[in-house]
């Protein structure tokens, strides 16, 4: 077990029960003394730092030789999930420039991330997903889609994930109507959730592989068949496209010197509509037909709202 790993732990477990003690940080996760202080020296370090004023201490009691929190639980759950989410950006921007410099250290300030219209996740829901992840418990979610009624479901989470500014849960649906299915679930349709005393074991790592490296976007159906989607881009947009990466099995080629025709594969067309859609006159479907019809029924609705 990593030390990220314990400690998202160990502050669960201060959030549940208010203290933890040295000999019980040792006996569970298997760590010495040294490292145990280390780990608390952590955690107070984060919470003094990232939120000066911060209505949480963590403090030594000597009676009893443990270390008790004192304060707002909430505001500790949310220094915790932003030094978490901050350690996400980082790792997914500046990673791969790493690579790509061969190791060498990139100075702090010159490389940014920039980002618009991000999402913020609410910071209690992020916490308790993120706990339940680490040591396997199923949890209960109240699920709101748009003019629907909200829905209970008991899930297995897996992984949290920000998929183009917004974040999402991936967890197996043990309710799902032909038995348990990976599924995907935006963090701010979750209303109300509950970490269950349950736990599971899921090992198909290779199921998770297959979805992130299969279908276009986030709204992968394990279920449905992979198709090849084709836009054409025109004028300066298709040079700006020619240069972009949609998805690692994307396959390109310039019709002519202002006409540049992309394919990826997916599942469904959900999310390239829009983003056909976003470029106006100087992009449009190709294949397959419902593609293009799917995209010409957008427009009509736009037309017909407006008054056009």
């Amino acid at each position: 077990m990593s030390q990220a790993e314990r400690i998202i732990q160990i502050i669960d477990r201060l959030s549940r029960y208010g203290k933890v003690t040295t000999k019980e940080i040792m006996n569970i996760y298997s760590v010495s003394d040294r490292q145990v202080r280390r780990d608390i020296s952590y955690i107070k370090e984060k919470i003094e730092k990232m939120h000066f004023g911060a209505r949480v201490e963590l403090d030594y009691d000597p009676y009893d030789k443990s270390y008790r929190l004192y304060g707002d639980e909430r505001e500790l759950q949310r220094i915790l999930s932003q030094n978490v989410i901050a350690s996400a950006v980082a790792a997914s921007s500046v990673n791969p420039l790493k690579e790509a410099f061969r190791g060498e250290d990139i100075k702090e300030g010159k490389v940014k991330y920039m980002s618009q219209a991000t999402e913020m996740p609410d910071y209690s829901t992020f916490f308790s997903l993120m706990s339940a992840i680490e040591v396997k418990k199923r949890v209960s979610i109240l699920y709101c889609r748009p003019k629907r009624r909200p829905f209970k479901r008991l899930v297995e989470p897996l992984e949290l994930i920000n998929y183009s500014s917004v974040w999402y849960l991936r967890a197996v649906d043990t309710q799902a109507y032909n038995g348990p299915e990976i599924k995907t679930y935006s963090l701010s349709r979750i209303k109300e959730i509950e970490v269950m005393n349950e736990f599971f074991e899921f090992t198909d790592t290779s199921e998770l592989e297959k979805i992130d490296e299969s279908g276009f976007g986030i709204f992968y159906n394990p279920k449905a068949e992979i198709k090849n989607y084709t836009m054409r881009f025109y004028d300066n947009i298709a040079y700006i496209v020619s240069l972009q990466v949609w998805h690692k099995n994307q396959s390109g080629r310039w019709i002519d010197d202002d006409t540049f025709e992309l394919t990826v594969p997916a599942t469904n067309d959900i999310e390239l509509v829009s983003k056909v859609l976003s470029y106006g006159v100087k992009a449009e479907p190709i294949a397959p037909e419902e593609f293009v019809e799917n995209y010409k029924n957008e427009i009509k609705t736009l037309k017909d709202k407006f008054g056009l």
